[in-house]
Formats: structure tokens, C-alpha cells, sequence
């Protein structure tokens, strides 16, 4: 008996100590796993260094992306090593969080392996967000507070005939592969390339920053700046468009696609289902999609004949939207109005942010009248929104509604590290940012308090996001999942 009772106890020992020894290896492997996480963000920042700009830090704000053969090799190889690091963690073992977060992370890699050569080839030739207009943007948003901002903006103007070789040398890859972007398209981005060159260099918006030094600036550095933006746009930035634009004119161009589509490209077809997955991330045929599309018309099509009804117009919804854009009821009359409608559109949405999100940025947001010939729409927002847009004339409302929204913050004023607040933060700012429209003049934008979001780098931490960032999340019981940077060298969006 006392032997029985010995060896019982015996087990029941090494059954605690093996229950204590399961929540500690599931513990180790949790960190190992969210070690992988943070390594293959900050390495995609270094990759990426434009979207690290964008995002708030500033670590890499020296370079711009090395698109030479090299280095898109040497990227692909760490992406090939991420997969098989994430392969030592079976799903079925990871908690519903982790097992959400990486799952995204292995479709977010292998997304960016296959479309690796699109990006090279086909995303850089784009009048949107092609190689050159990356340069303006990102320069826009790089901090501008002290003399180490002006430092790195100057090493990158240094660095953009590098940048244009090493992009003209992948245009040149796509040229052997037959992989071309449409005349069209090279034709605007020529244009554009002659637009954004031939300002001179106080006139440029590249060295915007270097007009409007924050007081952090000594003067004396202040001088030396500017003369030497000026002289790196004469010397660097100027002959390096030359030489995109006459790359484009003289050997991209004439062999660009005639085909507005993709799929008159040999193997378009596969290019195409490519983008499919990409931007619905859904094994959908075209076919399917259009089909889709078609229902979806038809569907709110009777949802807006049966509004129009409602409203007494049996006409049906295109009777209404006659009288709504053509009652002097609902048009503006001046820009003054306009303002003050969408900007007390967005004080009475502001309150009720804080219901719908749980970490909001400190970013104040406005709305201000765009910059002519886009200020000249006077019609409001709702009668602008015809059935399927497909009334809208452009030409007559370029701006949408004339007016836009874009976060505030001064150069000298940006935050990097942490632009959200608690929901309590964000009532006293939003009672402040009332307080500024109100005693605004006409001359100047009104702010609002808007929130963003914060990327999640492990369980309790969170690297933040500018709120010009668009992210989605899952979010379960036990917080927000992570989110990873979707394949974005030229979107700069997240998924």
C-alpha cells in the first residue's frame, strides 16, 4: 500500500512538472514567433525605406530603395528564408491571434515573390505612383525639425541619379522580357517628368522644406541648407530626370504595348489574375468579377429608384438627380460655404470616432480649399454621387467636391513616434480644434482631430502609423492582430 501510494505520487509529480513545462515551451515559442514578426517588419522598412519615411521613422531616411538586380535578389532570398522560418510553427499550435497574424505574414511573402517582376517592371512606369512621383511624395513627407531632417533630405536628392540608373537598368530588364506599360501611360509619365523639372529650384515642390525652416534651424545652417538643395537639384535631381525622360523617349516608348489592357502582354492573362488576388485577396476568375460588378450595379440601381420614389420623383433615380444638382437649394454659392459645410461635417463626425475606434492619432486633420483650376466645383458632395458616377463630369468638378482632406501637422511639428491618443485625449483635442476653426480666418485651414492606427508588434506593444497609413485588422477577444505591410514599394498601402 505504501508503495502504491509512493508511486503515485511519484506520477502526479511528474504530471505537474510536465504541466508546468507545456506553458513554458508554448511561451518560448510564442516570443520565437513574435521575434519573427518584428524582424520581418523592421527588415521590410530597411527594404522599403520610402515607407518607413512614411510611416514615422527615420532610420532609413537617408536612401531610397535599391532596385538594382543585386539587391531585388538579395531581397528575395531573406523573403524565401522568412517562409521557411515561419514553417517551425505549425498553425494548429498557435493561439487564434498568432495563428491570424501569421498566416497573413506567409500571404503577404509569398504575394510579394510572385509579383516581384511586376513591381519591377510593370508598378514603376505609373502616373500615380511610379518611380518618380515616389521621389515627391516622400520628400513631402519627410520630418523637416532639425539639422539632422535637412541632412537626410539632402543625402537623398544626393542619391537620385543612383536611384534613376538603378530603375532605368530594371526598365531595361522589362524591355528583354517584353513586360511594358501601354503608350498612354509612358506618354503622361514623360509629361509629368517635364512638369516636375521645370520649375527652378525656389519654385520647386521638391525643396518645399527648404523655403520653410522651423526656428529649431540656426540661420546660418538654414543658408547652407538651401544653397546646397539648390545646388543638387541643378546637379543631381534635374539631370537625373533627363535621363528617365530620355530613356523613356528613346527606348521604352517605341516598343511600349499599343493595348491599353494588360492581357496584350504575352502572358497577360496570368499578370492579370496576379492583380486579382492581389487587391481582393479572392481566387476570383475576371469573368466572376465582372459579373459581380454587373449585380452589384443592378442592385443599387433599384435601391435608388426606390429612394427616389420616397422622395415623390416615379420618375425613378435619375429624375431625382436632375433636381438635385440643378435646385438652388442644394448648391453652393460661393466657396466660403462649401467650407463651412464640409468643415461642420467633420466636426459632427468627430465625436462619434472614439465609438468605433479604440486608438485614435493626434494628427489633426482639415479641410481646405484646393489649389486652382481644382477649386472650382460648387456642388455638394451628395449631388456629386450620381448613380454609379456615371453622370459625373469631371470636368465640371475635378476636385470632387472643391475642397480636401489631409492631415495638418507642420513640418516642424510632426510626430514620429506615437500620433494616436486615448479616447479621452481625443475629446480635449477635439474641443481645441474647435476652438482654432472658430477663430480661424478665411485664409486658413480649419483642424479637426481625426485618430489612426497603430501596427501591433507583439502582445502589449504597437509601433505607430501615420494617419495618412490605411490599415485593416482582424481584431479577436484578446486585442487587435497584427498587421503586415502588404507588397507596397509603389501603393505605399497596407493591407
Amino acid at each position: 500500500m505504501l508503495l502504491q501510494d509512493a508511486s503515485t505520487g511519484a506520477i502526479l509529480r511528474i504530471v505537474a512538472f510536465l504541466m508546468l513545462c507545456i506553458p513554458a515551451a508554448g511561451q518560448q515559442r510564442d516570443a520565437a514567433l513574435h521575434r519573427l514578426f518584428d524582424a520581418y517588419y523592421e527588415e521590410h522598412l530597411r527594404e522599403n525605406p520610402e515607407e518607413a519615411t512614411s510611416v514615422g521613422l527615420t532610420e532609413h531616411d537617408t536612401r531610397w530603395r535599391d532596385w538594382s538586380r543585386p539587391a531585388r535578389d538579395a531581397w528575395r532570398a531573406k523573403l524565401a528564408g522568412f517562409l521557411e522560418e515561419l514553417d517551425a510553427f505549425p498553425l494548429p499550435e498557435l493561439d487564434v491571434q498568432d495563428r491570424i497574424s501569421a498566416t497573413l505574414l506567409r500571404k503577404q511573402i509569398e504575394t510579394e515573390l510572385e509579383g516581384m517582376a511586376y513591381d519591377a517592371y510593370l508598378l514603376r512606369v505609373n502616373q500615380l505612383f511610379g518611380l518618380h512621383t515616389v521621389v515627391f511624395l516622400t520628400m513631402r513627407e519627410m520630418p523637416a525639425r532639425t539639422d539632422t531632417d535637412y541632412e537626410n533630405m539632402l543625402a537623398r536628392l544626393r542619391a537620385l541619379p543612383a536611384y534613376i540608373e538603378q530603375n532605368v537598368s530594371a526598365l531595361r530588364e522589362a524591355l528583354d522580357a517584353g513586360v511594358l506599360q501601354p503608350k498612354l501611360v509612358v506618354d503622361t509619365v514623360v509629361a509629368q517628368l517635364e512638369a516636375q523639372s521645370k520649375p527652378d529650384a525656389a519654385n520647386s515642390p521638391l525643396l518645399q522644406a527648404f523655403s520653410e525652416f522651423p526656428e529649431t534651424v540656426p540661420e546660418a545652417r538654414q543658408r547652407e541648407f538651401a544653397a546646397e538643395a539648390r545646388r543638387l537639384y541643378r546637379d543631381a535631381f534635374r539631370p537625373a530626370w533627363n535621363a528617365l525622360k530620355e530613356f523613356l523617349i528613346e527606348e521604352y516608348e517605341p516598343r511600349a504595348r499599343a493595348g491599353l489592357a494588360v492581357t496584350s502582354l504575352e502572358g497577360g492573362d496570368a499578370i492579370y489574375r496576379f492583380f486579382i488576388r492581389y487587391h481582393t485577396t479572392l481566387p476570383l476568375s475576371p469573368r466572376e468579377i465582372h459579373e459581380t460588378g454587373l449585380r452589384e450595379v443592378e442592385r443599387i440601381d433599384r435601391q435608388m429608384d426606390r429612394i427616389a420614389r420616397e422622395a415623390g420623383f416615379e420618375a425613378g433615380a435619375d429624375a431625382y438627380e436632375r433636381h438635385l444638382t440643378t435646385d438652388p437649394r442644394y448648391l453652393f454659392q460661393d466657396k466660403d460655404t462649401m467650407l463651412a459645410y464640409h468643415r461642420d461635417v467633420a466636426l459632427r463626425v468627430s465625436p462619434g470616432l472614439t465609438r468605433l475606434f479604440h486608438k485614435l492619432p493626434r494628427h489633426p486633420f482639415g479641410i481646405r480649399a484646393s489649389t486652382s483650376p481644382r477649386s472650382c466645383c460648387t456642388k455638394p458632395t451628395r449631388a456629386i454621387i450620381s448613380r454609379s458616377l456615371r453622370n459625373w463630369n469631371s470636368k465640371d468638378c475635378p476636385s470632387f467636391a472643391g475642397s480636401i482632406a489631409r492631415p495638418l501637422t507642420s513640418r516642424a511639428g510632426r510626430s514620429t513616434r506615437r500620433p494616436w491618443a486615448t479616447n479621452s485625449e481625443s475629446t480635449t483635442t477635439l474641443r481645441a480644434a474647435s476652438a482654432h476653426s472658430r477663430a480661424s480666418d478665411s485664409g486658413r485651414a480649419d483642424w479637426w482631430s481625426t485618430r489612426g492606427c497603430t501596427r501591433w508588434g507583439g502582445r502589449g506593444s504597437a509601433r505607430s502609423i501615420t494617419s495618412e497609413t490605411r490599415a485593416r485588422s482582424t481584431a479577436t477577444s484578446r486585442g487587435p492582430a497584427k498587421r503586415w505591410p502588404t507588397r507596397s514599394a509603389s501603393s505605399r498601402s497596407w493591407n
